[in-house]
This record gives structure tokens, sequence and C-alpha cells, in this order.
């Protein structure tokens, strides 16, 4: 299994070079968004910024306190990172004992869930699972386990509990006063797991049944009621496009309304957002896209 480099950062780190720390081999870049009710991290617009020009992959997390209701977290949480494209899974940092632990990180999680389709990351550290209940573990699928022990893999970090629960571990936070390049601070190691599943673009199959086309991912699991980045039906995983599916998992087509937008997705065979001038053979009238497909 190969092993990608990344960094985590915050207001804390103050200004970072994210470029220099790029080129020196952090390609997945997770940045603070939020933290309880209120709390919005003013270093994340830059650093997004800064990670979409070099080409890192970035995420976000939010850090849980006990000061607030986490169905007001998870508020915040989704309204801060709605409308990024972050390539990483959007992560829950849970690292702070305090009563009603367990509660509230499995209503922050079904808080979240109403706000987002997108799936949660378990960040905390090997030596705090065990304040964590087995229904808390449940909630997730995958974690991000912190454990200073210098060892970049993740075969140090596998555990009973996580195990137990079917948490497959996607990362390693491996040293908080680590070096690279120019970069000083959290280091960790990735699995291309801890990518969204809309930006997962060539690990699943086309399927048609009765009912149309759905994805079905690698992992068993599919897109539904969002927007998913994904090889088209040539199966040329290098040659990928924007699809829209519904609830149940179909594949969209024609004009679509999503957000306030309008978007065309081609014939029922096709559904690939289309960019640029489109000609439309039942309108017969040429509409433009611009590259969001709107």
């Amino acid at each position: 299994m190969s092993l990608i480099t990344g960094i985590d950062i915050s207001n804390n780190n103050g200004n970072v070079d994210i470029n220099g720390a790029y080129n020196s081999g952090a390609e997945y870049i997770y940045l603070k968004a939020t933290e309880g009710r209120t709390f919005k991290d003013s270093y994340m617009d830059g650093f997004y910024n800064q990670c979409k020009a070099v080409g890192a992959k970035s995420g976000a997390y939010h850090f849980l306190v006990s000061t607030s209701d986490p169905e007001d977290q998870a508020k915040n949480f989704a309204e801060k990172i709605q409308g990024y494209e972050f390539e990483l899974m959007p992560c829950l940092d849970v690292e702070t004992n305090f009563d009603n632990l367990n509660d509230y990180v499995q209503r922050f999680v079904a808080a979240f869930s109403m706000y987002s389709n997108k799936e949660l990351l378990l960040y905390t550290y090997t030596g705090f699972l065990s304040s964590l209940n087995n229904t808390s573990l449940s909630m997730f699928r995958k974690a991000w386990m912190a454990n200073y022990n210098n060892r970049e893999d993740l075969d140090s970090v596998a555990n009973d509990a996580l195990a137990s629960a079917g948490i497959e571990i996607v990362g390693h936070q491996y040293t908080e006063n680590g070096t690279l390049g120019v970069f000083s601070g959290d280091l960790n190691v990735f699995t291309d797991g801890v990518i969204s599943l809309e930006f997962q673009t060539s690990k699943g199959t086309w399927k048609l049944d009765s009912k149309g086309w759905w994805f079905e991912y690698e992992d068993g699991t599919y897109p539904k009621n969002s927007w998913a980045k994904l090889p088209i039906k040539n199966n040329d995983a290098d040659n990928v496009a924007w699809f829209l599916f519904n609830e149940n998992g179909y594949m969209l087509y024609s004009w679509q309304q999503k957000d306030g937008n309008w978007y065309y997705l081609g014939g029922s065979n096709d559904g690939a957002m289309k960019t640029g001038w489109v000609f439309d053979s039942n309108y017969k009238r040429w509409f433009y896209f611009d590259d969001s497909g709107a």
C-alpha cells in the first residue's frame, strides 16, 4: 500500500509556505475550519487557495468542544466548508475528554448528516480511543490516528477497538515536531482512502439496470444525492467528468437544477456535466456553461 505524505495546519501555524511544503512532498493538506459553535479559522481560505494553486489535495476539520451543543457545532462546520471543493474527507477532531463526550460525538455526526451528504472521518489519538464507546465508533468507517512514534506507517497505530468496529485506518499523524522542507509541525502519512467519494475518479464501475445508470466504487459504496467526478463510460480512467446522482444513487441527465443553478448533463446514456458552448436540439439554440457547469 502506497502512503502519501501530508500536513495539517491552522491559525496556530501562522503563515505557511504551502508551495514549499508541497514541493517538499506534502500532497495532502488538512486545514482547520471551525471549533465549537462560532469559531471559524480565518486562515482557512488563504490556505485553501494556496492548495488549489499548487495542486495539493486539501480537506477541512472541526475541533469538537464541550462548551456548545453538538448540533450548533455541526452547523458551524457544514456552513463553513459549503461551496469549497475539498478533495479529502471532512474530519471530526475528537481529542478532549469531557462529560457526555460520546453523546456529543453521536449527535454531531447525526446533525452533520442533515447539512451535508459527505462522510465524516474520525481523527483522534490511539491513547484516547478508550474514551469512545462502540456506538460512537460505529458512526465512522474511517479514522486518522495520532501517535507520535515517528513511524511513517499505519501498522503501528492498528487497534483492536477500530478493527472490531470495522474502521479502516487511512492516516497516521506520526509527529507534531516534524520538518518537511520549509515546513515545521505535524507530519502525517495517508492512504488514498482519505479522498472523498466524489473525487475518487478511477476506482469503480458504471452499472446499468432497469432504473438507469449508477456507479459502484471498489469498496461497494456508491454516490447518491451528490456530484461525483468519475470516468466517463468508455472505461478510460484518464477521461473524467462530473456526474450528478439522485437520492437513490441513479445518474441524472438532461437539464437539472441544483443549489439554484441549472446544469446540462446530456442524454440518458451520457450524464456528463457540460461546459462551454452546447447546442440543445430540443430547444434549437446554443447555451454557454462556465467551468462550474452553471
